[in-house]
């Protein structure tokens, strides 16, 4: 017995037993005839179909859940398999029974990786904002479209089936599942945003409600047979939860103690845990409760982030996504018949309800994301993003279909209404919502605008032990005293792995947590980064790097130190963040491509981190680029003393790093030298671009005054080879360090020369820190490059409310250099605050 085409009438038809063929040149001569091949071609065909359409469909922000979808409905009955001689020969029905069981068998285990790479806290991290949000956005859609339904209930009756299925239909279209919410802003970097935060939050508030309904309706549908089967229902889906609370997961914990810390958890262990999700999605099938859920309960209670989750993930997670998913999704698209949808009354009527469901989704988000004194335009943007539909919609579809609970034409439509809401809504959400507008500061946040004796705060981040030495050697050089101190704001940055949500962990108010400490150390060692809820206490030796720093200048500096774990593609997000709230004036990045031992290790994900800090920044910015090979002599195991060099062309960016090099020459045990190179045809430019130039090169000359250790130079160059032949004569092996600008002014001969782009290697360094940074220059003298703050919003009598520092940098810095600017400062009399100051 088997089923056709449509996989809902029974008829008898002939079943392939042999799984090999023989080839086309022996035996049958069909190699399709045989379920290998035919397994095979048919996985081929939903990949390659579905990664064709996500290439076409990627640059309209569309998700992979369209293409994938898409791809089985062009594969099904809508477009190609209208063709008979197709439908037989790659999709017959007994090669639709297999694909069907294959794709179901792995959507199980992507629900129960996305459980362990969710965080369970965050329910109770919410917050009275997302609960009241999650609440509103659930129940003012659920009415909504009950009332709906009950005024058309004479067309639903046909379409869907009796009122009881009606409401539980209504409530999945109601709810916001997690799930596709953190695939979603995964996909698109959104995820640490604070949007996907909030929206985190309060999808899995829905989460909780979407399990309490399906609780009640495995109940209530046991009591229209007998109290009894009631009874038995409720008692078994209790028996379930128990056993993954109390034997599941205290198993869980038991493996994590026996795991050493820095090692592999053992592959038993993973056998046993891979078995269980078995297990569980058995018994969850038998009371009812449908596998996905149980395995998804199952991942929620294995602690996420490593070792444990860390492995799961990093084993499982890649298959899933990559092939099991877009079948899972296919198998949709192939039961899709839009030709199926020939009644347009039921149509429209069914077509109003999810629209209304939609609406008051948008709605119910919106009154309390407003309430909450959200912007108007970050409440459209959670609204929307609560609307988008996924997997478990799409699971939801295929379950009552199944059941016969939907007619073809009824599954069709909501598997349709499901790619329109999320096609639309998606790209709506990437368009209103830019996390980096956040980041827009209030006021100059820089070193050049910085008055002398204020307090400075820098953030310094941190991707390995290597960038440690160089970095400390420059925070002590940055020249921090009791009546001009140094706030150091330390981030080190450890790769997302095993978990959906990020975490940043504050070390000094934190510290109290084993747990905490624990994520850390196992980050450090895999590689990844997680909530690290079983595991020993360790202390870690680039914090604690950090710490000593501040422990040696402990009346003049103080360091606060954090970890991000979080992707390279969102990170900034954590950081600009801190910066802003912190007013931090200068944020110092490690170039992706550094020095170690003699070889060179090139990071291709802080390529991603270092422009995104760079474009969102709400300060200035600097690029180290650390060349000191076998690892630098740093100031806490020795006497410190520092050489360094600034190559001035003019500009905005040129002079912040002329403004870093005179406060830093302030230290008695710095060696400060700063040549400026002045274009020969540019000597009696009278712009107020130069009069800004001279104004900051004369400030260092009359700061340096008497001091031996400083030297200035200025130099009239014609040509890009004179400019080289003058940086050459230095002696650039005495030298620790080269500062420079990343852009120079528009008049240098840098920003004219049109052949000097094209050789560039790096452009984030600009063309002078690309030229130092080559391995032609032969000087292993680390390099900072300088972007002066770009993002800037200023607040100044008969100014518009907003002002960026974009396209007319030039002229925005004439004014910053102006009166009105200048009475915008605090008084020379009144220091600036300890924390957070206002520059």
């Amino acid at each position: 017995m088997n089923v056709d085409g449509n996989l809902r009438n029974p008829y008898c038809t002939e079943v392939t037993v042999t799984v090999d063929s023989s080839g086309f040149f022996v035996g049958s001569g069909i190699p399709l005839k045989h379920s290998f091949s035919l397994l095979s071609l048919q996985l081929i065909m939903v990949v390659v179909i579905s990664r064709f359409l996500y290439v076409l469909l990627r640059p309209l922000r569309q998700p992979r859940i369209i293409s994938e979808i898409l791809g089985g409905i062009i594969m099904g009955p809508s477009v190609l398999g209208r063709s008979e001689a197709f439908k037989k020969a790659v999709f017959p029905p007994r090669g639709k029974t297999v694909l069907d069981t294959i794709a179901t068998f792995g959507a199980m285990y992507l629900f129960f990786v996305i459980g362990v790479k969710t965080d369970p806290s965050l329910i109770r991290r919410a917050g009275k904002k997302a609960a009241i949000i999650a609440l509103v956005g659930v129940l003012l859609p659920y009415p909504s479209m009950m009332l709906t339904s009950y005024i058309l209930k004479h067309y639903l009756s046909v379409a869907i089936g009796d009122a009881f299925h009606v409401s539980v239909l209504t409530s999945s279209l109601a709810v916001t599942a997690f799930p596709v919410t953190i695939s979603i802003l995964s996909e698109f970097h959104f995820l640490n945003s604070e949007m996907g935060i909030l929206a985190t939050s309060s999808s899995i508030v829905c989460g909780i409600c979407w399990w309490i309904t399906i609780c009640i309706y495995v109940i209530m549908h046991a009591s229209m047979h007998s109290p009894l089967r009631c009874l038995g229902a409720f008692l078994s889906l209790l028996a379930l939860v128990v056993f993954i609370l109390c034997v599941f997961r205290p198993l869980t914990k038991w493996i994590i103690q026996r795991t050493p810390e820095g090692k592999p958890v053992a592959e038993v262990y993973i056998f046993i845990i891979l078995v269980g999700v078995l297990v569980v999605g058995f018994f969850s099938e038998m009371v009812g409760a449908n596998s996905f859920n149980g395995a998804l309960v199952m991942g929620l209670v294995i602690p996420d982030g490593p070792p444990l989750g860390a492995t799961l993930v990093e084993k499982l997670d890649s298959v899933l996504s990559d092939l099991f998913l877009p079948l899972f999704y296919a198998m949709s698209g192939l039961k899709t018949d839009v030709f199926a949808i020939g009644d347009m009354k039921r149509l429209l009527v069914l077509v109003l309800v999810v629209v209304v469901g939609f609406l008051m989704k948008v709605v119910g988000t919106l009154l309390p994301s407003l309430y909450f004194k959200l912007p108007f335009r970050d409440a459209i943007s959670l609204g929307l993003i609560m609307c988008v539909k996924g997997q478990v919609e799409v699971l939801t579809y295929n379950y009552w279909w199944d059941a016969k609970h939907l007619t073809d034409q009824s599954f069709a439509i909501l598997i349709l209404s499901t790619v329109a809401a999320t096609a639309i809504v998606t790209p709506l959400f990437t368009l209103l919502y830019n996390p980096s507008d956040r980041y827009m500061a209030n006021q100059r946040r820089t070193m050049f605008h910085l008055k002398p004796g204020a307090e400075v705060s820098v953030l310094a981040c941190i991707h390995n032990q290597h960038n440690v030495p160089t970095l400390i050697n420059l925070l002590e050089a940055t020249y921090a005293t009791k009546d001009c101190p140094l706030t150091v704001y330390a981030v080190r940055h450890v790769q997302l792995v095993g978990r959906a949500a990020p975490l940043f962990i504050p070390h000094k108010y934190y510290a109290r947590s084993a747990s905490a400490s624990s994520t850390v150390s196992a980050s450090s060692a895999s590689g990844g980064g997680g909530s690290g809820k079983g595991g020993s206490q360790a202390a870690d030796p680039i914090i604690n790097a950090f710490h000593i720093f501040e422990q040696r200048n402990e009346e003049s500096v103080s360091v606060h130190a954090f970890t991000a774990v979080a992707p390279y593609a969102t990170v900034h997000d954590e950081i600009c963040q801190l910066a802003l709230k912190k007013g931090v004036i200068l944020i110092i990045v490690p170039f992706h491509k550094q020095a170690f031992d003699g070889y060179i290790e090139i990071n291709h994900g802080a390529l991603i981190m270092n422009r995104n800090i760079i474009h969102s920044a709400p300060c200035s910015v600097g690029l180290l680029v650390d060349r000191t090979t076998g690892g630098a002599l740093c100031t806490l195991v020795g006497t410190f003393a520092y050489s360094l060099a600034c190559l001035f062309f003019g500009g905005d960016d040129d002079r912040e790093a002329l403004a870093y090099v005179s406060r830093m020459s302030q230290h008695p045990q710095v060696r400060a030298t700063a040549i400026r190179f002045i274009s020969c045809g540019s000597v009696n430019d009278r712009s107020r671009e130069r009069k800004l130039d001279n104004e900051a090169f004369d400030e260092l000359k009359a700061r340096s005054v008497g001091k031996e250790g400083v030297a200035q130079r200025e130099v009239v160059v014609k040509d890009m080879e004179q400019i080289v032949t003058v940086i050459r004569s230095l002696d650039v092996d005495s030298f620790d360090l080269f500062v420079v600008g990343m852009h120079h002014d528009h008049n240098s001969l840098l920003s004219k020369g049109t052949d000097v782009g094209g050789w560039t290697e790096f452009p984030e360094l600009g063309v002078m820190g690309d030229l130092l940074a080559s391995p032609d220059f032969g000087s292993k003298a680390s390099i900072l490059v300088i972007r002066q703050q770009i993002n800037v919003r200023l607040h100044v009598p008969g100014l518009p409310n907003s002002l960026r520092m974009s396209a007319a940098r030039a002229e925005d810095a004439n004014f910053v250099r102006s009166s009105t600017m200048r009475h915008y400062h605090p008084s020379p009399s009144r220091r600036s605050p300890r924390r957070g100051q206002e520059v």
